[in-house]
């Protein structure tokens, strides 16, 4: 568990936990038709009575899971501590390790989730809650100007070279050198 440990969890929250991953992992596989609550219950080893005693609808349950995976991408930005190059090496390497350890879900799952409305609406507010956190994390450090263009322009360097590598490597590969991107994030790259 990455926002607290599973041992404070009451056995509802393990149950509630253990369907919003299945039925994630079901709509990675199976797309929103395929993954029907009678699947999510059973990949959950629990019963469909029970998947609706935490949930009124396959909808509310894929929404629940959009808001807590998006608290637990909010969760790894850092506060401001004072000192930039180690938050974003902090930040870097968070991401990095989550974003690998659901990259392949996050790619199947994304679009379909975007094909409903009101799902759409809620991964498009996860986006804009993360993006924006980080580029008041990067504005902190430019005199709290306001955010303007150039900041959704540094986020994206920031996070794509992160996103590429992940995209680029294997498991058996995978090595993101965090200080050497948040050097070159922070220097700029120079042409001659």
């Amino acid at each position: 568990m990455n926002a607290y440990d599973k041992s404070e969890m009451t056995h509802s929250d393990q149950t509630r936990e253990r369907l919003l991953t299945s039925g994630l992992n079901l709509l990675a596989v199976k797309g929103y038709r395929g993954a029907v609550t009678r699947e999510i219950a059973a990949g959950a080893g629990v019963t469909e009575m029970t998947l609706y005693r935490h949930f009124r609808s396959k909808d509310e349950l894929f929404a629940a899971a959009i808001d807590v995976n998006g608290k637990r991408m909010l969760s790894l930005i850092p506060e401001p501590s004072g000192d930039i190059t180690a938050d974003l090496v902090l930040l870097s390497a968070n991401l990095a390790k989550q974003i690998h350890a659901v990259l392949m879900q996050l790619i199947q799952i994304v679009p379909e989730l975007r094909q409903h409305d009101e799902l759409k609406e809620q991964v498009n507010k996860a986006k804009h809650e993360f993006r924006t956190k980080l580029i008041t994390l990067l504005s902190y450090y430019t005199n709290g100007n306001a955010p303007s263009t150039s900041d959704t322009m540094r986020f994206y360097m920031f996070i794509g070279p992160i996103l590429l590598h992940l995209l680029d490597s294997d498991d058996s590969e995978f090595v993101f050198d965090c200080e050497q991107h948040v050097k070159l994030f922070l220097e700029g790259i120079s042409v001659a």
